[in-house]
């Protein structure tokens, strides 16, 4: 299980800025972009992003208030002498992908880790919305 480092907060710890790379909506021909789930699991979220043959180094995750943005960079393949490549579907070079968080998450106790190719960053809630519930006295009106 290899670790890739931090999750950065924009204007947190990391103070890194946030390129037009991932928007998501597909301006950048050239970034492809992994599948990706959001869970919300106990105390948080879980995001699992599919990054077979991704070396963990070449990972980096941002956190700009409730949006997730992932990128990195699949290493190209290049077949040895008298090999050529016949059909080609799997993307290589840069990827980007932001994932829209539901809710705030919290700087402290985030995890990531990158295992048998799949990326999973836990983000812990963070201070979540509690709506009190106020007990209502009936009275009867004589």
């Amino acid at each position: 299980m290899a670790q890739f480092g931090k999750v950065y907060f924009v204007g947190g710890r990391g103070g890194l800025s946030v390129s037009g790379s991932f928007s998501g909506d597909g301006d950048a021909l050239d970034v492809w972009q992994p599948a990706a789930d959001l869970l919300e699991v106990d105390g948080g979220f879980l995001v699992q992003v599919d990054l077979p043959g991704v070396d963990a180094e070449s990972v980096e995750a941002v956190v700009d208030g409730q949006q997730l943005f992932i990128r990195g960079v699949r290493k190209a393949f290049y077949p040895s002498r008298g090999k050529r490549y016949i059909h080609m579907e799997v993307s290589r070079g840069e990827f980007g992908k932001a994932i829209s968080l539901p809710e705030p998450v919290s700087e402290e106790n985030c995890q990531a880790k990158l295992r048998d190719g799949v990326l999973e960053i836990f983000l812990p809630f963070g201070q979540r919305h509690v709506f009190a519930v106020t007990q209502l006295r009936i009275r009867r009106f004589s």
